[in-house]
């Protein structure tokens, strides 16, 4: 059976698929509800700059009562939906490499197995 028709092949490759994107989906959640709805809780001023083809990148600005009672949530909401974005785009690239590295410490492991099984 070819491996593209393999179905513990192709199981494997859409949960891989998924763990790899799933930071950009915590990202689009984190960015397009819990924040905007995070920011109705306390007191701050929505702020857009650019005009990009993709939307405009925005943040909140807390007012000092705000940082003061709630500091935690004042830092998440001023970080820009850019950054944010970024650090989990970045992340990304990080499951991936150690997902590559891990399958080929695991490979290797299970030649040097075959190996010592195949020598005695």
């Amino acid at each position: 059976m070819p491996a593209d028709q393999d179905p513990v092949i192709r199981r494997r490759a859409r949960r891989d698929t998924a763990i790899i994107l799933s930071p950009l989906a915590i990202g689009v959640l984190l960015n397009a509800i819990v924040r905007p709805w995070l920011a109705t809780f306390i007191d701050a001023e929505e702020i857009r700059r650019g005009a990009a083809v993709r939307g405009s990148d925005h943040w909140w600005e807390p007012t000092p009562h705000a940082v003061a009672e709630h500091p935690v949530i004042s830092w998440f909401l001023s970080v820009s939906d850019g950054a944010i974005a970024g650090v989990l785009l970045a992340s990304c690239g990080l499951i991936a490499i150690v997902m590559w590295l891990r399958g080929r410490s695991a490979r290797r492991r299970s030649e040097r197995l075959l190996a010592a099984t195949q020598a005695s």
